[in-house]
C-alpha cells in the first residue's frame, strides 16, 4: 500500500483486525464523509487527525480541519494524503 511517494506504516492493532477476518475482503476505497476523522499520511503534517469539512471530487481533494499551534486551520489536500481508520468489510459491517 502507499500514499504517494509514502509506505505507510500499519499499527498492530490494524492488523490482528484484518488477520482475524481472513474469510472476509476489506475495502479501503470507500468514499470519504463530511464530519469524519480522518489521518494525514504524507507531508509536513503527517500524523496529525483532522475532520472533513468538504468534499471536492472535481479535484479528488477534501477539505480537512486541523488543530495546528492553538488555531483552527482548514486545508484542501489531495485523498491518497489522508486515511482513515475506520474499515468497511464486504458483508457491510463497520
Amino acid at each position: 500500500m502507499r500514499f504517494g511517494e509514502h509506505v505507510p506504516t500499519i499499527e498492530a492493532e490494524t492488523l490482528e483486525f484484518l488477520r482475524a477476518r481472513t474469510e472476509e475482503v476489506i475495502t479501503f476505497d470507500r468514499p470519504l464523509e463530511v464530519g469524519e476523522t480522518v489521518k494525514i499520511a504524507e507531508g509536513p503534517l503527517q500524523g496529525f487527525e483532522a475532520v472533513v469539512t468538504r468534499l471536492l471530487p472535481a479535484a479528488k481533494k477534501s477539505s480537512i480541519l486541523l488543530e495546528f499551534l492553538g488555531r483552527g486551520i482548514e486545508i484542501a489536500v489531495h485523498e491518497p494524503q489522508i486515511i482513515t481508520p475506520r474499515l468497511r468489510t464486504a458483508k457491510g459491517n463497520q
